[in-house]
């Protein structure tokens, strides 16, 4: 038992987040937290941030009470010059909690940032004292509004169960409880799946053009409009493999509804089944060699002149059949 954690946690610490985001991570640092666990959870935070593929993946971090932002979403830092400043954080010396305040912020360091199309905007809390003026609904509030995911971290038990939704928008499965400050590294590997799983929502008829190394994926999602859907993809360089689904967010090999060849057209389910009110459509694009080059592009329905020649196929396909039919039978 004991080898098999320690092979767990080797495969934990070699994982690198195989996602596209834009993600601010916002610290308590109010007097609750001790000078040793302040510590501690910036150690995380540099651990978590080394997880991403910087460039893919942009970083924001601000610390509160004081709301100061240590560095912005929109940066030209490179990894070590991050962690740099993460580590060298001083500690705040304030008591209280705005946690409002403080994902407000974060709020206007996410809307900031030069827009990358369909690329998922995500905020992460960490807190482990109730807020001192309620809970933080504007601000959780601004972040729907602006189509912001945010995960709530709990460090402590201090914080109401409706807090901690507030912060996460009432979306119980991003709302997260650690026990204490040093089983924070025990959470390192399953905030990173979580929030690289996020996936990016391109609008309809635009063009995702992206880099993937081997087995390095990246989740697409879209509503799956009533007329069906076109997939394009096109591998200029390397080999890749796209799996579809209407129920699972991450498709993949094993569970999947189809696979994406080059043109495909995906029409609407005739049946729910996912047991849901409306009908998503799920994509997964995995890179197969060393560099993968590709471009993925999504339409609604299909265009016009392929639904005429698919069905002059068909009408000419029935008059040779006529035809010879006649021939040999006469």
């Amino acid at each position: 038992m004991e080898e098999f954690q320690t092979r767990v946690k080797v495969l934990e610490s070699q994982f690198e987040c195989q996602g596209r985001m834009d993600i601010c991570i916002v610290m308590d640092g109010s007097l609750s937290i001790l000078p040793t666990e302040f510590r501690e959870a910036l150690q995380f935070v540099m651990d978590l941030v080394e997880t991403f593929s910087i460039g893919n993946v942009r970083v924001g971090f601000l610390v509160y009470p004081s709301v100061w932002v240590v560095f912005p979403v929109d940066n030209a830092l490179n990894r070590s010059q991050m962690l740099s400043r993460i580590k060298n954080t001083g500690y705040p010396l304030e008591s209280a909690t705005p946690t409002n305040a403080a994902m407000l912020r974060g709020v206007d360091i996410l809307q900031e940032a030069s827009v990358r199309p369909g690329v998922p905007k995500i905020m992460a809390v960490f807190s482990n004292q109730y807020s001192r003026w309620g809970p933080p609904f504007g601000g959780a509030a601004a972040a729907k509004a602006n189509n912001i995911t945010t995960i709530a971290v709990g460090i402590s038990n201090r914080i109401r169960n409706y807090e901690y939704l507030a912060i996460a928008s009432n979306v119980s499965e991003n709302v997260y409880k650690v026990h204490g400050f040093s089983k924070l590294p025990d959470f390192l590997y399953r905030l990173n799946h979580k929030v690289c799983e996020f996936p990016q929502k391109p609008d309809m008829d635009a063009v995702t053009t992206d880099t993937l190394v081997e087995n390095e994926k990246r989740y697409f999602e879209s509503a799956m409009p009533k007329e069906g859907i076109k997939v394009t993809m096109k591998s200029t360089r390397g080999q890749t493999v796209v799996y579809y689904s209407f129920c699972y967010k991450t498709p993949n090999s094993a569970l999947h509804d189809g696979i994406i060849d080059r043109t495909t057209f995906v029409p609407f389910p005739s049946e729910d089944r996912c047991m849901k009110t409306g009908v998503n459509f799920f994509i997964t694009v995995q890179g197969l060699e060393a560099v993968n080059d590709y471009e993925i592009g999504f339409q609604e329905g299909y265009e016009p002149n392929s639904a005429i020649n698919f069905y002059h196929g068909r009408i000419n396909l029935v008059l040779w059949s006529l035809v010879f039919a006649m021939f040999f039978l006469r």
